[in-house]
């Protein structure tokens, strides 16, 4: 079992992830391996998941999950904020799940292999990283 916020709050998640994404923008090719490899990992994982995903064209699905955490990444600074494209975004999230029936017991199922999904991905970036200096103030960051 993974402690989201324990995870999420090690270098390679705030700092790493928005480097990573940044230079993995200018191609769709790394983007659509991990949206590949997420729903590969979590439909083996989790079989009872896969009734779902019945008419679901996965290919699109798993380009519609590298899409959403490009906002994720991107928005990041907005989270709390109120009204902002990203609370949008999430909202119209959580209604398609709600209304396809996802139980909200599989949320935390889905964050735990992201993060399983991604870290592989991400372990290079990290070693990068700390090789250098490390941004300290939210504009650094969006720097880096």
């Amino acid at each position: 079992s993974i402690d989201l916020r324990i995870e999420l709050s090690r270098l390679i998640y705030t700092v790493c992830v928005k480097r990573f994404w940044n230079r993995i923008s200018e191609g769709n090719e790394k983007k659509a391996l991990i949206g590949e490899t997420f729903y590969r990992q979590l439909l083996t994982s989790y079989p009872e998941f896969l009734d779902y995903f019945v008419t679901t064209d996965m290919d699109s699905l798993a380009l519609h999950l590298t899409m959403s955490l490009d906002v994720l990444v991107k928005s990041i600074h907005q989270l709390g904020q109120g009204e902002t494209e990203f609370r949008r975004i999430v909202e119209h999230l959580g209604e398609v799940h709600r209304q396809l029936k996802i139980p909200t017991s599989a949320f935390p199922v889905i964050g735990a292999m992201l993060i399983k999904t991604l870290s592989p991905f991400l372990v290079e970036e990290e070693e990068l990283t700390k090789n250098e200096s490390i941004p300290s103030t939210s504009k650094m960051l969006g720097d880096a």
